[in-house]
């Protein structure tokens, strides 16, 4: 029974809420979980992962498994950030959109009516960029007026925020420039000139990373102060980087790479993908990492860095029997669910007339989230079900083999 299962223990009742957990890898590749929503951004807030799109902003409350349209129903979406419970939806032509429950809900009148490019935020401001307008904008009081930071004859590109240290890059009379402000705006200083556009900039622990249109890629671990390119990345560009301690990863336009130590070194990792496509944006999010390349793709972040060690101190507060990802499948599929406290547990596989096909879990866990890998590699295409029981807790949900 055990070789089915894979551990991903959050939390326990029994153990301190410091205690560090070592995650192991059973998988080992990209899985689709999306297909038809053309995400481009991924962000999260509370207990939900929030995409924009050209349709519109979707969010996932099970940790991408479903996806709803939850606002700006055929509205293409520039930008997308989060603070705390409130999410900003930056719209081309028609201003900033402002949810302030976690993206559940959204007014159907924007905050103002700036045409917005760029989003970016820290806890003092909300930063924008304005194609038409021109120039970089902030904001003291969520997006409702805006002071000038930058003159409107820039065009603007770039736009990046890091506790005070701001970043914009944009093109004037001919050249490129990248820009930085120690004091969240007021004052700004020239650190890179150039004739290629800089895309992107974004930040991993102490680094700055700068991406140009051109492929070439840049890092600063002096708060762009000084930089150097990365040869590794010689005609790549990039439009988002996520980490995890000395993890970076970085979404480029020839799939997902991976440093395991701040930068130094990569390799690319794109397991399951078909070819090397272009990413739009990366998301850890509750030990996975989800990637966009228009379709949503996730995988366990343990698969990925091997050792890694994770802190928690997530204890679920009900039971739950996520729906099987993916579904349909053929041959394996993954269970996930959560055990709010001790109990003996059960997850069993039923066929349509209600028969056992196979017992996955059947012991006392302690309180946390679990998975299970599961192979109908033996099993003809169809319907079938499975079932958890804990304590009190019963259900079922369906699953379908397609062969």
């Amino acid at each position: 029974m055990k070789n089915y299962l894979r551990i991903l223990l959050l939390a326990s009742v029994f153990l301190p809420s410091f205690l560090l957990i070592t995650a192991r890898s059973t998988i080992g590749q990209w899985v689709q979980i999306s297909t038809s929503l053309n995400i481009h951004k991924l962000t999260k807030s509370g207990n939900n992962i929030i995409a924009s799109s050209a349709m519109g902003i979707y969010l996932s409350s099970n940790i991408g498994t479903n996806w709803n349209l939850v606002g700006l129903s055929n509205t293409p979406i520039n930008s997308l950030e989060t603070s705390e419970n409130y999410v900003f939806a930056g719209v081309f032509n028609s201003g900033i959109y402002l949810s302030t429950n976690n993206g559940l809900n959204w007014p159907t009148v924007p905050q103002n009516s700036m045409s917005i490019s760029r989003l970016a935020i820290n806890q003092s401001y909300l930063y924008a960029s304005s194609t038409i307008a021109g120039g970089f904008y902030r904001s003291s009081n969520n997006g409702v007026t805006w002071n000038g930071i930058l003159p409107t004859s820039y065009a603007p590109f770039a736009l990046a925020v890091k506790d005070s240290s701001v970043f914009a890059s944009y093109y004037f009379n001919g050249y490129s420039f990248m820009v930085r402000s120690t004091n969240n705006g007021n004052n700004w200083t020239e650190v890179i000139s150039s004739t290629v556009l800089f895309s992107y900039i974004g930040f991993s622990n102490s680094r700055v990373y700068a991406s140009n249109i051109d492929g070439g890629f840049y890092c600063s671990t002096n708060n762009g102060t000084n930089w150097h390119i990365l040869d590794s990345f010689n005609n790549r560009s990039s439009s988002c980087i996520t980490s995890i301690g000395n993890n970076v990863f970085i979404a480029s336009d020839s799939g997902v790479w991976l440093s395991t130590n701040n930068g130094d070194n990569w390799v690319l990792k794109d397991e399951g993908f078909s070819g090397h496509p272009l990413v739009y944006s990366l998301l850890i999010f509750d030990n996975y990492i989800f990637a966009s390349t228009g379709s949503i793709w996730r995988r366990p972040v343990s698969e990925l860095i091997t050792g890694l060690e994770i802190q928690n101190s997530i204890i679920p507060e009900k039971y739950f029997l996520y729906q099987n990802y993916p579904n349909p499948f053929n041959p394996t599929t993954t269970i996930r669910y959560q055990v709010r406290g001790s109990n003996y547990v059960t997850l069993k596989i039923y066929d349509l007339l209600g028969r056992d096909i196979a017992m996955l879990v059947n012991e006392s866990q302690n309180a946390g989230i679990y998975e299970v890998q599961f192979s109908a590699e033996s099993l003809s295409s169809g319907i079938y079900f499975y079932r958890l029981k804990a304590g009190d807790f019963n259900e079922i949900r369906k699953m379908v083999v397609v062969k």
